[in-house]
């Protein structure tokens, strides 16, 4: 696959916050657990910009290395849980700031960590029925102006960040298979009630969704195809934490070569972690030698979205 086929930009705010920093406000917090069991060192926080602020600038980036012409693109799809407003979408203001043609489909997705997911099946979908020719789709979260200070448990989890995909027909065409689920029995173990309230999640409770659904939606999905696991080049899941990316790759049996980690500088960045997974995919194997790779988002709902990209 050649590295082109991803056109992805990124972009972390500046303001860095390290284990040590947080464990100086809390003398409970562990940077060794931090370290080891989540697999973070350093997360990334918006002090004073706006969703759409970060937004912009991931798609100035990826204006800069995009070889499309991305201002062509008449679909914007913006994933975001943490808007500046509770109307009108996000996705209407980035359009404006881009100056994109006012033909341009415009809408927002609230799906949380697997909204990628979701964004590049609507894209696909978009695409492949002639109503838009290129699509990009945005991710922005600031989950850091949901949890209080004294939160230090998810402070410690939790990094901002925004993405941009340019969606190109050839992109579209390589997207073999979708799958999802959803269980919104589970809508209160990631949660926010109300603003005063803030961010609440029921740790164990996702744990326990995650290596137990997670693998079961991934052997579905490659049982539809004639694709066998080994066959897959690269897993690019959730950056939900490294212990829970631990085992679901023990019960799906991948080796360490097909799963990705990018968890240590940016923690978890909800919606725009793969994206951020596949960068650094790109950052230590610029040839990406592989052609088939399986991404699976997964959390907020609760619900799972994954796509078998094969570029066959």
């Amino acid at each position: 696959m050649n590295h082109k086929f991803w056109q992805i930009g990124t972009y972390l705010p500046e303001c860095i916050i390290s284990n040590e920093d947080i464990h100086a406000q809390c003398p409970d917090f562990s940077c060794d657990y931090a370290r080891d069991k989540l697999g973070i060192e350093f997360r990334h926080i918006s002090k004073g910009e706006l969703c759409v602020d970060m937004a912009y600038k991931a798609v100035m980036n990826l204006k800069d290395m995009a070889e499309a012409d991305v201002g062509q693109s008449d679909m914007l799809i913006f994933v975001t849980q943490t808007p500046d407003y509770p109307l009108p979408s996000m996705s209407c203001v980035l359009q404006d700031r881009m100056s994109l043609p006012q033909r341009t489909i415009c809408f927002d997705i609230n799906m949380g960590c697997s909204g990628y997911i979701y964004a590049l099946s609507t894209a696909y979908s978009y695409i492949n029925s002639g109503l838009a020719k290129q699509a990009i789709v945005v991710t922005s979260e600031r989950y850091s102006k949901y949890i209080s200070d004294d939160d230090y448990a998810n402070r410690g989890i939790f990094g901002d960040a925004a993405t941009a995909t340019l969606v190109t027909s050839e992109m579209a065409h390589c997207m073999r298979k979708f799958a999802f689920w959803t269980d919104g029995s589970g809508y209160n173990d990631i949660i926010v009630p109300d603003i005063d309230t803030g961010f609440v999640m029921n740790g164990p409770e996702v744990m326990a969704f995650s290596i137990k659904r997670i693998p079961q939606v991934v052997k579905d999905l490659l049982s539809s195809t004639d694709i066998d696991k080994e066959d897959i080049d690269y897993f690019v899941f959730h950056q939900g934490n490294q212990y829970m990316l631990k085992n679901i790759q023990h019960r799906l049996g991948i080796n360490e070569k097909q799963m990705v980690y990018s968890l240590k500088n940016t923690g978890n960045t909800v919606s725009s972690s793969i994206p951020i997974a596949i960068n650094s995919l790109i950052d230590s194997d610029s040839t990406i030698s592989g052609t088939k790779m399986l991404l699976c988002g997964f959390g907020v709902g609760l619900s799972v979205g994954a796509v078998l990209i094969d570029c066959f």
